[in-house]
């Protein structure tokens, strides 16, 4: 990695100081093509979506001190890098795109319908070395032979143990961190998964500061003393999928584990995110109208969150966690001081 990088955050337009980033949802998707097995230029028919819906809420997120958000969408689900560049400056965000790796799901859940379906067939079939490459490659020289780097080194499992092809992927992640200083966020969703992604990431000579483990709200409500003890090594924990529409004990549950981290003295190692999605073949499992592969491949539906996309997050979201008590001196620590702390390329 250049070392003039060190200490910078790596966005679509280009390297920017830590404090232009302002305040910082970290786990968003501004294209994911569920039905791609490989990385494919973009269809122009999704365009109309990301223009109507996605530009103008990103273009709100500035109102609330918002200038930054994280793509975690990794290949091959992720769009060109143009169509970022494009938004950027459109919404007048910064957007840091990611390389990596998603999970292998279980066959029959949400789209894997075969095996192919899993994962990316690339992670599977290539050895560690290959998968270090690629993504050294998209984080020092570009994506697909443009200026847009990779600023960030996605990672997911499924459950407590990781798979086989997980190991594989978290090794070859691990390995492109140490040689680029980019950060790791991950997809840690599962019960324990927290402990075994940490556990072997750091088996690889990572930093846990260097480490978000993403969507673990779950566990920093039910298992908080092994978060506890990740938190202490250095990890931090991003709480997404924070929508309002669920039970008061559910919302209740997420702001008391803010409040209880900040207690304890770990609120530095805790920040947020909504996981809004701009998706094709993806269902939201709580609509019964909308089922994955219909089949038109220009369907490009914001899922998984209420609308509106994004700014979501500061219009339901962070006035309800007030009202619940988390105090606007967290609400600041989680969206503004952890993710410059953590965002930035260290070498």
């Amino acid at each position: 990695m250049d070392a003039a990088l060190n200490g910078k955050v790596v966005t679509a337009l280009g390297p920017i100081e830590p404090d232009a980033m302002g305040g910082v949802m970290m786990h968003e998707h501004l294209h994911s093509d569920w039905a791609q097995r490989a990385e494919a230029p973009f269809d122009m028919a999704k365009w109309p979506m990301l223009e109507r819906y996605a530009v103008p809420n990103l273009r709100k997120l500035r109102n609330y001190g918002c200038f930054t958000y994280i793509d975690n969408t990794r290949p091959p689900e992720r769009a060109e890098p143009w169509v970022y560049q494009k938004v950027s400056r459109l919404a007048g965000i910064h957007i840091v795109v990611a390389t990596g790796f998603y999970r292998e799901i279980e066959l029959g859940k949400y789209w894997a319908r075969t095996p192919e379906d899993q994962i990316w067939p690339f992670a599977r079939q290539q050895p560690v070395e290959a998968l270090e490459e690629f993504c050294v490659c998209e984080i020092e020289e570009g994506i697909h032979g443009t200026d847009l780097r990779a600023g960030v080194l996605k990672l997911g499992s499924s459950s407590a143990d990781l798979t086989e092809t997980e190991q594989k992927t978290f090794r070859a992640a691990a390995r492109a961190h140490k040689r680029t200083g980019v950060y790791i966020s991950t997809h840690c969703n599962a019960k324990g998964a927290h402990v075994s992604q940490l556990r072997l990431l750091e088996s690889e000579g990572v930093d846990p500061q260097r480490v978000v483990l993403g969507h673990t709200q779950g566990q920093m409500v039910s298992e908080w003393d092994t978060v506890r003890e990740c938190m202490k090594r250095g990890a931090t924990f991003l709480m997404t999928n924070l929508r309002m529409d669920v039970a008061e004990k559910v919302r209740q549950g997420w702001a008391d584990a803010i409040k209880r981290a900040f207690d304890e003295g770990f609120g530095h190692r805790v920040t947020l995110g909504l996981d809004c999605a701009f998706a094709v073949g993806y269902a939201d499992m709580e609509d019964p109208n909308w089922r994955p592969h219909q089949g038109d491949s220009n369907l490009l539906i914001p899922c998984v969150i209420p609308l509106p996309p994004f700014v979501y997050l500061f219009v339901y979201t962070l006035p309800r966690f007030r009202e619940m008590g988390v105090t606007q001196d967290m609400i600041k620590t989680m969206l503004v001081d952890n993710p410059k702390r953590v965002v930035p390329v260290r070498l």
